[in-house]
Order: C-alpha cells, then structure tokens, then sequence
C-alpha cells in the first residue's frame, strides 16, 4: 500500500508531466530509452541544439537536475 507521501509525490510528478509539451514528452520517452541527442535529433528531423532546449526545458519543468532523474521520473510514472 502507498504512503500518504508517495502519492502526494506521484501527483506532483503527473502535474509536472502534464505542463511538458507534445514534443517534450516524446524527447522525454526518448531520454528514458537512451538516446543521445544527436539521435533524438535526427529522429525528429531537428537540430541537435533544438533538442538541448527541449532536455533543458523538461529538466526545469520536472524539477530535476539530470537526464537520468528524468528518465526515471518517466519511467515511474509509465
């Protein structure tokens, strides 16, 4: 059974996910697969910068300091 503290924190993960646009979402499912920028890049037909704003953004709208942290945050929330 979930803790009080857990769900609150799943929550607070959801909300941020959900402020995450389209596109950063799927950077995000990328991320959490692996991938390099430069593959993101050239899967989405975009500039390997455009793809470091995108990772830059979702860092900053899911409150976390790394890909890795991303990754995971997607990852509990899949």
């Amino acid at each position: 059974m979930r803790s009080t503290l857990e769900r609150r924190l799943a929550q607070a993960v959801t909300d941020c996910q959900n402020q995450l646009t389209v596109r950063e979402r799927e950077i995000l499912q990328r991320i959490a697969s692996g991938d390099t920028n430069k593959i993101i890049a050239r899967a989405f037909d975009l500039s390997p910068h455009t793809v470091k704003r995108h990772v830059a953004n979702i860092l900053d709208k899911l409150g976390v300091a790394s890909r890795a942290e991303a990754a995971q945050t997607y990852r509990s929330q899949a």
